[in-house]
């Protein structure tokens, strides 16, 4: 049998242990975890750990890229938590509502997340890349992407397109020229009618309701094309041709 004094130098030397752990990982005694409850480190520690991932992390957001099980020390374990937690203010500033699976904590520097975050907006937005021209780079909110595009799509809904992008013009009467003479092109490339004025036409409509009642004037007035080069469009009536 072991004496008394024996026993009581084991006691002596567990406790001693006990506390060099908690002076090691608890030098604070902060997490209200009692070292004398546990026969091993490992599982005083262990049962730490839970409590530093109670205090830093409670709702564990970022236990997928801060494992509480690799840090020896809780101020470690609780900067890189505060780390990836400001990682979130991005998406605050880019994403408040979170409308795309691109997670901030996922990248080391705000740009390395926002490039990615720019393409699912032109994903959501513009899948078929329709306005090539519209720089991402320079537009800080996705409201404003959005707003751009459906601008662009009222105008194609408006006008057509004839295969132009209207994001490469800045100014809604500059696309709608630029389709004036798509429209002249495709039904007059030869530009037998230049007298019109193209600024009253909004629609190809317009454009082409006028084109054929100059070739009709033609027709009727002038069958055999003696006076060629008579430009019917300079003239707003058939009497006046």
């Amino acid at each position: 049998m072991f004496s008394k004094k024996r026993i009581l130098g084991f006691a002596i030397g567990k406790m001693l242990r006990q506390d060099g752990w908690a002076e090691k990982y608890n030098p604070k005694n902060q997490f209200h975890v009692n070292q004398y409850d546990y026969s091993t480190c490992k599982e005083y520690l262990a049962a730490l750990k839970e409590k530093w991932q109670e205090y830093a992390d409670p709702e564990c957001e970022f236990e997928d890229y801060v494992n509480v099980s690799n840090y020896s020390n809780y101020d470690d374990y609780a900067y890189d938590v505060d780390v990836y937690r400001a990682k979130l203010e991005w998406r605050d500033e880019w994403d408040c509502d979170s409308e795309f699976d691109v997670n901030p904590c996922d990248f080391e520097y705000e740009e390395y997340y926002v490039k990615p975050l720019k393409r699912a907006w032109k994903k959501e937005y513009d899948p078929y890349d329709e306005f090539k021209h519209i720089d991402l780079e320079f537009i800080d909110d996705v409201n404003e992407y959005k707003e751009q595009v459906e601008t662009y799509r009222e105008w194609i809904d408006t006008y057509g397109d004839y295969n132009l992008d209207p994001s490469d013009y800045d100014f809604e009467e500059d696309y709608l020229d630029a389709l004036r003479s798509c429209w002249q092109e495709t039904y007059d490339p030869k530009h037998q009618f230049n007298g019109f004025k193209f600024n009253k036409f909004t629609t190809i409509d317009d454009y082409l309701i006028e084109f054929h009642n100059r070739l009709n004037w033609i027709k009727e007035c002038d069958p055999e094309g003696k006076y060629s080069k008579i430009d019917a469009s300079n003239y707003d009536n058939l009497i006046q041709l």
